[in-house]
């Protein structure tokens, strides 16, 4: 407790020692400047004393500023010119500035006599000091360096918004990825329990009577979850990532519907690469097996199709059941999966994307999405959407 008072203290006189010395150098580079500008105006006035001594006696008159410049910058931070106090200001400031003005002369005067080597203690050269000339002089600095504390204010609010803009916008691209990671999490505690549960029941079933798939069965299932533990955690996936995921997961649906189940796959070669949110068309699937085949007594279809359609990438999932119109009570489009993937959607792509779903007067069921087509790079899948 003690040591870490100390260093606070250590830096605080550290900090407080480089503004008295950049206080101190910036009046020392304006006295230099206005002493250089007399010379080169006035050819040296002739002047016979050494620049030295003459530049000694031209910093009375700014160093007196320098004393005064803390008590300025409070007074600028006191009354600052914003665009809706700047007549308050200006009207408080007004007898603040002659003040400071005469307390400045009456320093500088001090600094004269200390230079000069005359008596400091001669009230009568003080009073005599605060003459017109001597107002016309120092008045204008007072403003000057209001002026240059608003500036400096203004630049440091600046700075301070545009970090404090840098850090909403970190926090808000960590919350949107936490929070699309968390939704990915929960769909993903959604579908691997019902599907698993299913699985493991038909397991039990085939047990009784044909080991050979049930035993063919457990080792795809257990290929599918080592895929699943594999995965990567991004909100975005490559296609045929997500598609050599769906046939390990059709693998074993298809032991399970048995002859029931036909998956027809119409795949173009040039979209295997595209960027797709992750367990993006398993969902789709899962529900035209539970909506669709599972329905039917007769063998149905499932087909799964993308495309390259006005630029953009186009994915369907349809197949040939009962469609959802034949379920009553049951609205098109507002299951589970159908409304996550629609959030999904909404937060990858905003204004780039449509989903259309479809159900035919004779049965059957299609989803299609369209979103905007990314490419993952070669020698890496993770590319991000560009949005």
């Amino acid at each position: 407790m003690i040591i870490a008072r100390s260093q606070m203290e250590t830096r605080t006189l550290r900090r407080k020692t480089w503004q008295f010395l950049a206080i101190l150098g910036a009046w020392t580079i304006v006295a230099l400047i206005s002493l250089t500008r007399h010379y080169m105006e006035e050819s040296g006035s002739g002047d016979s004393r050494p620049f030295w001594k003459v530049f000694l006696i031209w910093l009375t008159c700014y160093y007196s500023w320098a004393v005064l410049t803390p008590a300025l910058f409070w007074v600028a931070k006191r009354w600052p010119f914003t665009a809706t106090r700047w007549a308050r200001s200006l009207i408080t400031q007004l007898p603040v500035s002659f003040a400071f003005t005469a307390v400045s002369i009456l320093i500088s005067r001090f600094f004269f006599c200390l230079v000069t080597q005359r008596p400091v203690a001669d009230l009568d050269a003080y009073i005599s000091s605060l003459h017109f000339s001597a107002f016309l002089k120092h008045f204008p600095l007072y403003w000057s360096t209001i002026a240059a504390a608003n500036g400096l204010f203004y630049m440091r609010a600046l700075r301070e918004k545009e970090r404090l803009a840098a850090q909403l916008e970190l926090e808000r691209s960590q919350l949107e990825s936490s929070l699309r990671q968390a939704q990915l999490d929960a769909l993903r505690m959604q579908l691997n329990p019902h599907f698993l549960f299913n699985t493991l029941q038909t397991i039990s079933v085939l047990m009784m009577d044909d080991t050979a798939s049930a035993n063919g069965m457990l080792v795809r299932l257990s290929d599918l979850l080592r895929s699943t533990l594999r995965s990567s955690v991004n909100a975005v996936t490559e296609l045929r990532d997500e598609l050599n995921f769906l046939r390990a997961y059709l693998e074993i649906e298809q032991i399970r519907f048995a002859d029931r189940l036909q998956v027809l796959w119409a795949i173009e070669p040039e979209t295997t690469r595209a960027l797709i949110p992750t367990l993006l068309l398993q969902p789709l699937v899962e529900n035209s097996i539970r909506h669709g085949i599972a329905r039917m007594a007769t063998p149905g279809a499932i087909t799964i199709s993308s495309g390259i359609v006005d630029g953009a990438l186009r994915l369907s999932v349809a197949d040939t059941g009962p469609g959802l119109t034949q379920s009553p009570g049951e609205e098109i489009g507002h299951g589970i999966g159908l409304t996550n993937i629609r959030k999904r959607l909404k937060q990858l792509y905003p204004q780039q994307h449509d989903m259309e779903i479809i159900s035919g007067a004779a049965g059957g069921f299609e989803v299609r999405i369209t979103i905007p087509l990314a490419l993952a790079r070669a020698e890496s899948s993770e590319e991000l959407i560009a949005q």
